[in-house]
C-alpha cells in the first residue's frame, strides 16, 4: 500500500528475533533507497538464520510465487544480496 513509515514503525515494535521481520525491513529499506539500513537488515537476517535461502523461504510461505505481484518483492531481496 506504500505506507512505509507506518510499516517501519510496526516492524520495529515486532519480535526482533524473527528473521522475517528483518526480511520485511530489507524490502522496505530497498524500496526507500536506504542502502545502509538495507545492508544492516540483510546482515541481521543472516545472523538470525545463517542458512537462509530465498528458495526455502518461498517453499515455507504459502503464496503463489508465480503471481506477478510477488516478483518485485523477490527481485528486491535478491538485489539486496539475499540468495
Amino acid at each position: 500500500m506504500g505506507r512505509f513509515p507506518e510499516a517501519l514503525d510496526a516492524l520495529r515494535r515486532s519480535n526482533q528475533n524473527d528473521p522475517m521481520v528483518h526480511l520485511s525491513l530489507v524490502w522496505i529499506y530497498s524500496r526507500l533507497g536506504h542502502a545502509r539500513e538495507e545492508r544492516a537488515e540483510v546482515a541481521e537476517v543472516m545472523r538470525l538464520s545463517p542458512h537462509f535461502s530465498l528458495e526455502i523461504y518461498k517453499q515455507s510461505v504459502p503464496f503463489n510465487w508465480n503471481d506477478p505481484r510477488y516478483q518485485p518483492f523477490i527481485a528486491e531481496l535478491r538485489k539486496a544480496g539475499l540468495k
